[in-house]
């Protein structure tokens, strides 16, 4: 009798055949389109003493035609491998069950009583055909059934795909059907065996690759999670410095192995962070990634690294547009210009942590502004790459990857796993103020989160440092090999001078002008206007200021002129400390400058504010052409009203240039008084101060450091000096008169950097890799414009002439010495240069002079307040200096230096540890952790380590782990670990849905729904909506404004919002979301650790 299986009882119906019908089968005849082993797995426990024949009319993966005209032996080859394959990468035979499977499909073909054999013409019919033994064929008269229909053998056919199908138990039916079958079975012409007793034991051979067969020692898995952790790329086509430079720069295999892992990195997540230490050559490095991408390039750079861009990516032969970063309007106008996709260099990309600023949406829309449908390509370059705060980070991948859909699969929703860090680095901040554990506990708890942020941003970053070099043995031998060396760097060095006759002036100066003194005179008012306004005229004020658009105008506005007093107070200090004829030159600028806005107050009853550059003095805006109209209407000066004077050319320039005014009645009488008050200081310190001007004055800091260079260059005429100011002003001041002591000395400047000639005799005189050297100069003094891109290691030293109060600046300058290049020195110094008091030297040293406490505290503010001791003071220094500076040996290292060499010296270690399955596992004891699940995985390009422990593991304590001696042995994986296993599995490759990190985007997302219900940009509305749900792709400014607009308003500001949030850029974010796809899994590599 013939029925019917349909959709509703599929599963049901198919089970009850598998538990009740074939058991009583002897012969079974499987006559299918398609053949996994996962179906055969699903009944492999109830046919293990059946005899099977299973007839394939297509293939197992839908590929037929690849078995057209090929030989017998050809057909069979190609089903081992296919088979194989699909173990691997299907996932197939990775639980216990499925191995219990394999085991008994592999016994039945030893046995004869499984055979497989492959239809050559292809046929789609669909049919199971169960022959009944003798014992239910006598008692029921029913020699067999017959199921037909569209049911494959595979998981999906049986139970999973719930088609209609026809089972059939009439004899005739069964008759027809085995004879066809056989039919087609014994027809050589139409079939052949891909696997039987006759081939098995070629079968058998080939599936000792299977991962439940292999028996690697630890040790060999160990060395395939090393290869595939550190993975070896193909350099390919790629172009390296000396092709692309025509020899000008060497290729060094340390920066060849940055530049094919930038480049690929670059290709598989839109971004790179390239974080080598000062004088690795990262410009280099990113130069010829750029040009073996060539995209139009645009570079973002401080100001004074903009020449030294402009050569590399000339030499480079880069398509270029550089900016700097006070020029970031420039370059996205510039980038909206140009629709395609292009590469962007950020150098100093740590400058742009904070995402809340107007700065950082810039870059953010120049970063995503492609418009081609691609992604941009972003290179990122910082030295000092690395901040516990989690919201940093965050900041710098957001640059070229989307939160919720990141191309760096270990996490699917970056804007949840930096929200939970960054609650957890706020708790612990909180804690560390009022701590109720050690601080052991919480700098340990601070070095976690560390941790995890370095495990996110691995993928997509090179930094390497020079004890790597050293350590990593095929960088060493290259470098060696090229007669390159790596001096020892030594800690910075105090050198101090007498005062002499001017101890008490500059101790009464210092103490007058110091922001942090008690005795302090000078207000700085004339730098803080707002801050004196009258509360009823601040609203005004702040919206002919432009500053109607600040969160927390009224009182962050008044705080920050409040901190460009204080700029202006700390700058005060750091010229009187630089040299008398700086600050002499400041001094006169201040006073000048107070006086002009006296003169305004007093005679137009205005005050000026004008940000781009100086206010004219007064008199200078009635300097206009002759006539007569004019004349008369400005005859009158002492009776001028703002009103007549708003007419004057010069005004009305300045006017459309950004200059504004605060009348004299909105502000607060007091204020004038204070600049009054201010400027009688200011001309009392010049009074003290006026005889330094004259002709005949020795400066006791100069007279001082020039017997000291002297000294140094009699004692090592060879070891060159290199000397820095921030100011270009001392620079020249002590070029000028070091040159008079018959220094040989030579200088630069920001104003030298276009002039070739100058850039030339610097290299012939201080760059040790010079062909055409020189030896004219000992000496170069120079700002900060020459601490990039220069070579200078024929120094070796640096005196810094200023106390250098920004540590990341003295860690670029010391790298112009400290180069990967020609060795010219075993040591290299660094002095910083400081005034000091007769009366330490007569008590040996001891408690900081009040002096030098207060001028440090005022350049460095609170930070430094508990130096009380001189030794605290150099010590200071040296922390600072290695705390930015110093290079340890990067974690990574140890490992890289096993694999590199590995490589070079023993393949055949890298080819069997190739050889192992991608789903080997094993059973090792270990002292490096208790016990417990260890599984490293791929997914892409991806690497990730994941375990069943509570304790937080790091990339390289797992490698710790994994790492294993050559001599110990295999141990079987145990199976009551499998559900561990698999419930481990499933927590690395599950993608989790997208969820919104925090309350104010829902309700953000909410007020965008119900604004599109009254708006007529709903359009633009919907893309809001798609990239805030889908993506969480804004930034914080971006999101404030929303937030801030008023429904009523929102159509009437759409101009200045589509300003901030263009909507090419809204469908650039949703291109690129849409490009990115989730990779699959290529690899586990598992451990049974201790249990």
């Amino acid at each position: 009798m013939s029925r019917r299986i349909t959709s509703k009882n599929y599963d049901s119906k198919i089970k009850d055949i598998i538990k009740n019908c074939i058991p009583s089968c002897k012969n079974i005849y499987f006559r299918v389109g398609f053949f996994y082993f996962s179906g055969f797995a699903l009944i492999a426990d109830v046919i293990k003493d059946k005899k099977v024949k299973i007839l394939i009319g297509m293939d197992t993966d839908n590929t037929i035609s690849k078995l057209v005209n090929k030989s017998n032996q050809e057909i069979q080859n190609y089903y081992f491998n296919d088979f194989l394959e699909k173990a691997d990468k299907e996932k197939i035979l990775d639980s216990a069950d499925e191995q219990d499977a394999y085991f008994i499909f592999e016994e039945k073909l030893k046995d004869g009583s499984l055979e497989i054999k492959q239809q050559i013409n292809g046929d789609h019919s669909k049919e199971y055909i169960f022959e009944y033994d003798e014992k239910i064929s006598s008692s029921t008269g029913i020699n067999g059934r017959t199921i037909t229909g569209s049911l494959n053998l595979s998981k999906a056919g049986l139970w999973k795909q719930g088609e209609t199908v026809m089972d059939m138990n009439e004899n005739d039916i069964f008759k027809e059907a085995k004879e066809d079958f056989l039919e087609i079975w014994n027809n050589s012409s139409n079939s052949t065996i891909l696997v039987n007793q006759d081939n098995f034991s070629q079968f058998k051979d080939k599936t000792k690759k299977l991962s439940f067969k292999q028996t690697p020692s630890p040790y060999i898995m160990f060395v395939r999670v090393l290869n595939e952790y550190f993975k070896d790329r193909d350099e390919g086509n790629l172009r390296f410095p000396k092709q692309i430079t025509d020899s000008r720069f060497n290729d060094y295999k340390y920066q060849k192995d940055a530049i094919t892992k930038g480049y690929d990195i670059v290709k598989e997540h839109n971004g790179v962070l390239i974080a080598d230490v000062v004088g690795l050559g990262k410009s280099i490095i990113a130069s010829t990634i750029a040009n073996n991408f060539n995209l139009p390039t645009f570079v973002i750079t401080p100001p004074h690294l903009k020449k030294a861009w402009d050569d590399y990516l000339f030499d480079f032969k880069v398509n270029k547009k550089i900016f700097s970063t006070g020029e970031l309007h420039k370059a996205l106008d510039e980038s909206e210009k140009h629709s395609g996709q292009k590469l962007i260099i950020i150098d100093e990309a740590h400058k742009f942590r904070n995402d809340e600023t107007a700065d950082y949406l810039k870059l953010y829309q120049i970063c995503h502004g492609s418009g081609s449908g691609k992604p941009n390509k972003v290179l990122l370059l910082s030295a000092t790459p690395f901040n516990n705060h989690p919201k940093d980070t965050f900041s710098l991948i957001k640059l070229f990857q989307i939160p919720t859909r990141s191309t760096l699969q270990a996490v699917s929703n970056l804007s949840e796993y930096f929200e939970q860090l960054t609650s957890k680095y706020n708790k612990l901040d909180r804690e560390q103020r009022k701590p109720k554990r050690k601080k052991k506990e919480i700098n340990k708890d601070f070095q976690t989160i560390g941790e995890q942020i370095r495990k996110i941003i691995t993928p997509v970053m090179i930094r390497r440092s020079r004890i790597d070099l050293k350590k990593i043995k095929v960088y060493w031998d290259d470098l060696e090999k090229l007669g390159m060396g790596i001096p020892t760097v030594k800690d910075p060095i105090l050198k101090e001078y007498d005062l002499k006759n001017l101890e008490k002036i500059y101790i009464d100066t210092l103490k007058t002008i110091n922001p942090t003194s008690k005795e302090n005179k000078y207000k700085c008012s004339r730098y803080k206007p707002l801050t004196y306004v009258k509360p009823s005229a601040m609203e005004d004020i702040l919206i002919r200021g432009k500053y109607d658009d600040v969160d927390g105008k009224k009182t962050s506005l008044p705080k920050q002129q409040q901190n460009i007093a204080d700029f202006m107070k700390r700058l005060l200090v750091r010229r009187f400390e630089s040299c008398s004829y700086s600050f002499f030159k400041t001094l006169n600028k201040i006073i000048q400058s107070s006086e002009i806005i006296i003169n305004y107050y007093e005679k137009l009853k205005v005050i000026p504010i004008y940000k781009k550059g100086e206010i004219p003095d007064y008199e200078e805006l009635f300097d206009f052409d002759s006539s007569d109209d004019l004349d008369k209407k400005f005859s009158d000066l002492e009776n001028l009203s703002f009103e007549d004077a708003k007419s004057l050319p010069k005004i009305q320039s300045l006017e459309k240039k950004g200059m504004w005014f605060i009348n004299k009645d909105e502000i607060k009488e007091r204020y004038i008084e204070d600049v009054k008050r201010d400027l009688v200081v200011l001309n009392e310190i010049k009074d003290n101060w006026e005889f330094t001007q004259k002709s005949n004055y020795e400066d006791p800091k100069i007279s001082s450091f020039i017997n000291i260079i002297t000294s140094q260059i009699k004692k090592e005429p060879k070891r060159k000096i290199i000397i820095f100011s921030e100011f270009a002003d001392t620079v020249e001041y002590v070029y000028k008169k070091m040159k008079d002591s018959k220094i040989r000395v030579f200088s630069y400047t920001s104003k030298d950097s276009s002039n070739q000639k100058i850039k030339e005799i610097i290299s012939k005189n201080f760059d040790a890799s010079e062909k055409n050297q020189e030896n004219q100069y000992d000496v170069l003094i120079a700002t900060d414009a020459i601490s990039e891109g220069f070579n200078l290691h024929r120094a070796g030293t640096i005196f810094n002439f200023d106390i250098p109060y920004n540590p990341t600046r003295v860690v670029q300058r010391f790298g112009r010495i400290n180069r990967i290049n020609k060795k010219v020195f075993d040591e290299l110094y660094i002095y910083n240069y400081f005034p000091s008091d007769p009366g330490e030297k007569e008590i040996n040293m001891g408690r900081i002079t009040a002096l030098k406490k207060m001028m440090f505290n005022s350049i460095f503010g609170d930070d430094t307040k508990v130096l009380t001791e001189f030794e605290d003071l150099r010590s200071y220094f040296v922390e600072e200096f290695k705390k930015n500076y110093e290079e340890t040996e990067s974690p990574e290292t140890h490992f890289e230096n096993i694999i590199y060499n590995l490589r070079d010296y023993e393949k055949d270690t890298i080819l069997e540890a190739e050889s192992i399955s991608k789903r080997v596992k094993c059973k090792r004891k270990s002292d490096k952790i208790k016990k417990g699940i260890i599984l490293f995985s791929k997914k892409g390009d991806i690497p990730r380590f994941e375990s069943n422990q509570n304790e937080h593991l790091s990339d390289i304590d797992f490698l710790k782990i994994f790492e294993a001696d050559k001599n110990e042995k295999f141990q079987p994986f145990e199976r009551k670990h499998e559900k561990i296993y698999e419930e481990i599995k499933d927590k690395i490759f599950s993608t989790k849905s997208i969820s919104l990190p925090n309350k104010k985007k829902k309700d953000l997302i909410l007020k965008l729904q119900k604004l599109k219900e009254t708006s007529k940009y709903s359009s633009y509305i919907d893309l809001l909506i798609k990239v805030i749900t889908d993506l969480d792709a804004l930034t914080p400014l971006q999101t404030k404004i929303l937030r801030d607009v008023s429904y009523k308003n929102f159509d009437k500001n759409i101009n200045d919002i589509e300003s901030k949030i263009p909507k090419k850029l809204l469908n650039n974010l949703i291109d690129t979301y849409n490009e990115i796809t989730n990779r699959k899994e290529a690899l586990i590599i598992t451990q049974q650790i201790n249990d």
